[in-house]
């Protein structure tokens, strides 16, 4: 269970601030290396931009044909890493692109592409089990590619090309994972706490006072040095502190991302299908971007959007409008009419923040950043034992935490192993590797002990918690209304809720899927029902799971 019993008490080597998963892979690896380390996470572990989601986990095949082999071989090194880490989690998927004619995407300029990449990935299967190693790419026939996906206008369609990358089941088991893991490796971590400024003496950083959303009680935590994991948010929190050393942090440019998870249609793999809207409708993708749709359980999940954010935006919106989620399924159907989506085929959506690249890597400003950026803000600002990260792939979050920790084990010179989280083993509760499979379950397949075993072992405090995260039973949708209620009177007995304070939880599952319409009058009824305006409450304890 969630515990701060004398968090406070002693200094940290390291505190980290940020507990999605690249501020998890590094609690993980500080506490490995034998740091003493804190994280703190102002919501749930892997509630925000880690929660933004296409769950793919790819080799790079994007790179080759602006021949980036260096970032290539990164994506299939961290891929193959994660196959061994967690293959109960992550697993092979083919994915399928239609050639057509023109020269770009003929047969023959695909066969050397899939070639290509089947080299430069020589060794993608290193140590990976036999059940989750990576098939050669191939082509395929005209017939193979209208019978795998028929909805694409197939009238300039010569075939297929078929590759392999991974798809990872449920993205927050793997966070908790390694939030369990770097706990019993001897870190101390917490969720619902937020950094709210930075101890600074002497023009150096000696800890964080933070705040505890559940105990509403100050804290105040004293570390050698301090990580800011925080992605999207990272300028915000060091802004507290460089002003009054005379400059401000540099604003990082953002876009919203989001993804869909949709009813229909039926798929044996992913598919690729090339937008058609231009640079002019599409500045973050660049134009005539790729969709993908991959299976995901019993349903379907089609991305990415990006909606590019305003400099002058203090409060980046973190959720699409119902307006912003109907234009991508106009987008998608644009790019392949067949589909005939509707917005009644939404049944959740995954946003986020993602860095645009902006001045600070080559490459069109208002494009997707490609590179892990790691600021030791004592260069930069001024700032001792301050060092932020922010990564851009969940494929290379651990690596993008690696070279995080390798940062404070130089600026501390402690006589610190190197990092062993590409080999080592990760931990969970005895259960919880079947509970939390690949196939998930529904509302119905969840018991009083599965909810016992959130609270009492995985920290879950909020029923978004568990509903989005320790289980996967409101990730296709809106849950049974009945079913809801009975966990959260569960977890109301165990963690001392009132009657208004439940009727708020569940309000906070309801309102995660907004703006969506509900899917039936029942559902209706219930978040109705639920409301603040209906309970007589206010709404501050929304969360969700973005």
């Amino acid at each position: 269970m969630r515990n701060l019993t004398g968090i406070d008490e002693k200094p940290y080597d390291l505190i980290v601030v940020g507990g999605g998963i690249v501020g998890a892979f590094a609690t993980w690896d500080a506490a490995l290396r034998g740091l003493s380390v804190a994280l703190l996470e102002k919501g749930d572990f892997g509630s925000a931009t880690s929660a933004n989601s296409l769950k793919i986990i790819h080799g790079g095949l994007r790179y080759l044909p602006a021949g980036n082999i260096r970032r290539m071989r990164e994506a299939i090194r961290e891929r193959s890493i994660l196959l061994r880490l967690a293959p109960h989690l992550v697993r092979p998927l083919p994915f399928l692109v239609a050639t057509q004619r023109a020269p770009t995407r003929s047969r023959a300029a695909f066969r050397l592409a899939l070639h290509i990449n089947d080299l430069i990935s020589f060794d993608r299967n290193f140590g990976v089990a036999p059940t989750c190693r990576l098939p050669a790419g191939h082509l395929a026939s005209r017939a193979e590619c209208i019978d795998a996906f028929p909805f694409l206008d197939h009238s300039q369609t010569t075939g297929g090309a078929v590759w392999y990358d991974c798809q990872i089941s449920n993205p927050e088991r793997l966070i908790l994972s390694l939030i369990l893991s770097a706990q019993q490796a001897g870190a101390r971590v917490l969720n619902y706490v937020e950094a709210r400024e930075f101890v600074v003496r002497a023009g150096a950083v000696r800890g964080v006072r933070a705040m505890d959303h559940i105990g509403n009680t100050e804290l105040e935590l004293r570390a050698s040095c301090v990580l800011n994991a925080t992605g999207p948010w990272s300028e915000g929190l060091v802004d507290r502190v460089a002003i009054t050393n005379g400059r401000r942090a540099d604003r990082m440019r953002l876009a919203m991302a989001y993804n869909l998870v949709c009813r229909r249609p039926a798929l044996r793999g992913g598919v690729g299908v090339q937008s058609v809207r231009e640079l002019a409708r599409d500045p973050v993708g660049g134009g005539n971007r790729y969709l993908f749709l991959t299976p995901w359980r019993t349903s379907t999940l089609i991305g990415t959007a990006y909606v590019p954010i305003g400099q002058e935006e203090e409060a980046p919106p973190t959720t699409p409008t119902l307006d912003q989620l109907e234009d991508f399924v106009r987008e998608c159907n644009e790019a392949c009419p067949g589909l005939d989506l509707s917005i009644s085929d939404v049944t959740f959506f995954h946003t986020g923040l993602v860095p645009l690249k902006a001045g600070a890597e080559s490459g069109r400003p208002e494009s997707l950043a490609e590179k892990t950026r790691l600021v030791d803000h004592g260069v930069r600002d001024g700032i001792q034992n301050l060092v932020s990260v922010t990564g851009v792939k969940y494929t290379t979050a651990r690596r993008a935490a690696e070279m995080a920790i390798d940062a404070v084990v130089r600026k501390l010179r402690l006589p610190s192993p190197k990092c062993t989280t590409a080999h080592a083993k990760l931990s969970e509760p005895s259960s919880s590797r079947d509970l939390h499979s690949s196939e998930g379950h529904d509302s119905d397949s969840i018991g009083k002990a599965d909810v016992l075993r959130a609270v009492h072992e995985e920290m879950a405090v909020r029923l978004t918690d568990v509903v989005f995260r320790r289980t996967q039973i409101g990730t296709e949708g809106r849950p049974n209304p009945d079913r809801l209620d009975e966990i959260a009177k569960i977890m109301a007995t165990e963690l001392g809720w009132d009657d208004a304070q439940r009727e708020r939880e569940i309000h906070a599952v309801w309102d995660a899927y907004h703006p969506l319409p509900a899917s039936d009058q029942r559902r209706s009824a219930d978040i109705a029902r639920h409301s603040p305006q209906a309970s007589g409450t206010d709404d501050q304890a929304r969360t969700g799971p973005a």
